[in-house]
């Protein structure tokens, strides 16, 4: 269309030789015209017809056809924990100082480096919508991977502590009318429950529910057992206690929580930081730089005075699992250059080398794979649909039956739904699950366990394909294999899995995909071959 435009633009016979020229060029431009073409055409059938599915579906292919990103950059997302009115210096610190430096330093050794602070992109005013958005943020830094995840801001202010919880036990609903007319059935989870509804403007219908959960609580300890202490938390809190399990459920070999206190000793530390910092403002005003303005407005914003038993706990929470390299504790600070002198050891200093040394953990990680290039794209997809999958009930009625098939003899389970209802997402889980030993009878623990997503990779668009990956991913050299039919070679897969007597789960998604997916006989052996017995 160019080269059109240029000939009509030039007129004559000017015009024509520029349209000759530019068409010759086409034509032999390097003679690769159609082979790029073809090799277009090869990509999309063997990715999966082009749609992106889960956002890491497509990826970008060379004319070779192999995948220029095999391995996943490794990534660091740590989400910034502290109460937001105080702590506004320490948070623009790190994100205007700290962490360009932090990025500069993990871009030269291929990690991915990002911190979550939630000041940005949730409502001013904190609700049960962004106490919501705070707890997932926190759980999806921690799926990102193995290194640090959590970093908490320790103040001497506990918080924000929320009216109401986001939800409740459906029998709590019983408590009163208030209750009630708050929070309304929700029948989509397993076991069902009373989810607090949008639209609560009535501070004193509030006030009245908030008393009716806690006589609930009092009169059935055991039903309610969670609920007097969600009253009483505040959402850094919450962050905090998420944050302190999630640390020992992953039992990452890396460090991954750290905890800066700033500590004032007593009420009185906080007025004198205060007023030496608006004097110091005063003194320096028209010069440049100036002076930095006072941390908060009030001493209040800085100081509760009745939490100070629960801001230590929450401190000491929080280490359930660090050591003394992952915490930094200031002292006493009592004048303003004590307060920029802890910005400086504290933030500038410690959660810099925090931060980097998460990036060398997580590089030493990453060189200590030894996975085959073909399956590390499977894995790096499940761990993205895993998270996608949502427990409503129909959802976990399909976990528990297959969990139910994974511990029988063995055999073959298919699972089938219409597209979009979620199979992948499902699949996923039960292979992080079975790859984590969760659920399973003891004899079946420990199992090699082997997954493929159709149409990720190449090598995973026909079934023969699949099959040569997989034997390949058990050690045996598939070079010959590649003349055999299709049947010979799933007959060998059976043979290697039975002779290996181990426990084996194999987990394929999307048969559908496969460009001879319309018969998947090779899902079982012949009868010939022994079906394996484990």
């Amino acid at each position: 269309e160019n080269v059109r435009r240029l000939a009509g633009e030039g007129g004559g016979e000017k015009g024509r030789d520029r349209m000759r020229k530019g068409e010759e060029e086409e034509r032999g431009r390097d003679g690769d015209g159609e082979e790029r073409g073809r090799d277009r055409m090869e990509n999309r059938e063997g990715g999966r017809g082009g749609k992106a599915r889960g956002g890491e579906r497509t990826g970008v292919w060379t004319r070779k056809g192999r995948i220029e990103r095999s391995l996943a950059p490794p990534k660091m997302t740590v989400f910034l924990s502290s109460t937001f009115r105080d702590t506004e210096v320490e948070r623009d610190v790190i994100q205007r100082e700290v962490m360009p430096k932090v990025r500069a330093f993990a871009s030269k050794m291929g990690v991915s480096v990002n911190c979550v602070d939630l000041r940005f992109g949730i409502p001013r005013y904190m609700n049960e919508v962004a106490v919501h958005i705070c707890l997932q943020t926190i759980a999806f830094c921690f799926e990102q991977g193995p290194g640090p995840s959590f970093a908490y801001l320790s103040t001497d202010r506990y918080g924000w502590v929320p009216p109401l919880p986001s939800w409740i036990p459906l029998q709590a609903r019983e408590g009163g009318e208030a209750t009630r007319a708050l929070y309304r059935e929700d029948y989509t989870y397993d076991p069902p429950r009373g989810v607090l509804r949008s639209d609560m403007d009535d501070s004193a219908l509030v006030n009245k529910c908030r008393c009716e959960l806690l006589a609930v609580n009092a009169a059935h300890p055991a039903l309610m057992w969670h609920l007097n202490s969600v009253l009483h938390l505040s959402v850094t809190a919450l962050e905090v206690a998420l944050a302190a399990r999630l640390e020992q459920v992953c039992a990452s070999p890396l460090s991954t929580c750290c905890v800066i206190e700033r500590r004032f000793g007593q009420k009185e530390n906080v007025k004198c930081v205060l007023d030496d910092m608006r004097r110091k403002g005063e003194e320096s005003e028209g010069v440049s730089p100036p002076s930095p303005a006072p941390f908060v407005r009030e001493v209040g914003d800085a100081w509760d005075e009745d939490k100070q038993g629960d801001i230590s706990n929450l401190a000491q929470l929080s280490m359930t699992r660090s050591d003394d390299a992952d915490r930094y504790c200031s002292q006493l600070i009592s004048s303003g250059a004590e307060f920029e002198s802890y910005l400086s050891s504290g933030i500038r200093s410690f959660f810099a080398k925090w931060m980097e040394r998460g990036v060398v953990e997580l590089c030493r990680a990453r060189d200590s794979i030894t996975l085959p290039e073909e399956v590390i794209p499977h894995h790096n997809f499940m761990l993205e649909k895993a998270r996608m999958c949502v427990p409503i009930s129909s959802v976990n009625h399909t976990l528990h039956t297959v969990r139910t098939f994974l511990s029988s003899d063995g055999g073959v389970c298919l699972i089938g739904a219409q597209s979009g209802a979620g199979k992948s997402s499902v699949l996923a889980k039960l292979a992080s699950n079975c790859m984590h030993s969760e659920q399973l009878e003891e004899g079946r623990k420990g199992g090699a366990v082997f997954l493929r997503f159709c149409g990720v990779t190449p090598q995973s668009s026909t079934s023969k394909e699949v099959l040569l990956s997989l034997l390949n991913e058990m050690g045996s050299k598939t070079a010959t294999m590649r003349g055999w039919t299709v049947k010979e070679v799933r007959d060998q897969f059976f043979n290697v899995v039975e002779k290996k007597g181990l426990p084996t789960f194999v987990f394929v998604d999307a048969l559908d995909q496969l460009r001879d997916g319309r018969n998947p006989f090779w899902l079982v052996p012949s009868f010939e071959v022994k079906f394996p017995s484990q």
